[in-house]
Parts: structure tokens; C-alpha cells; sequence
């Protein structure tokens, strides 16, 4: 599985926060919104990768906004 998003994310917010940025953006995917085993065998591992993405988001301290389109991979 890949952690590429989910790295570069952390990554995103140890950044602004030693530049003190509060307001993040992040682009994730709908499937988020699915119980796991309805999302396309193709997408779980990158599923899995923004549900990393989004929790470390919330758990970031920043001031953030997710938009989660459909058919973005």
C-alpha cells in the first residue's frame, strides 16, 4: 500500500505549522464516504491512503476545509 499522500501531508503540516499557517485545503476522495468494501477493488489502497491524509488533518490542530469529489484518484 502507499503512504506517499499520507507522508507528504504530514509533511504539508509540520511546514505550516514552523511557518505558522493555520488554514489547510486538502482534496481527498468520495469513496471516503463508502463503507470499504463498496469501493473499487483498483481504489483501496489510495482509499486507504486519503483516510491517512484526512485523519492527519483533523488531528493537525490547523484550521482546514476537505473537498471530496467523485472520480478523483
Amino acid at each position: 500500500p502507499t503512504t506517499v499522500l499520507s507522508d507528504g501531508m504530514k509533511n504539508i503540516i509540520k511546514g505550516m505549522k514552523n511557518n505558522n499557517v493555520e488554514i489547510v485545503s486538502v482534496c481527498l476522495s468520495a469513496f471516503l464516504f463508502y463503507e470499504p468494501e463498496k469501493v473499487p477493488a483498483i481504489f483501496k489502497d489510495l482509499n486507504a491512503d486519503h483516510q491517512r491524509m484526512f485523519d492527519a488533518v483533523k488531528e493537525s490542530g490547523l484550521k482546514w476545509i476537505a473537498v471530496l469529489p467523485p472520480h478523483i484518484a
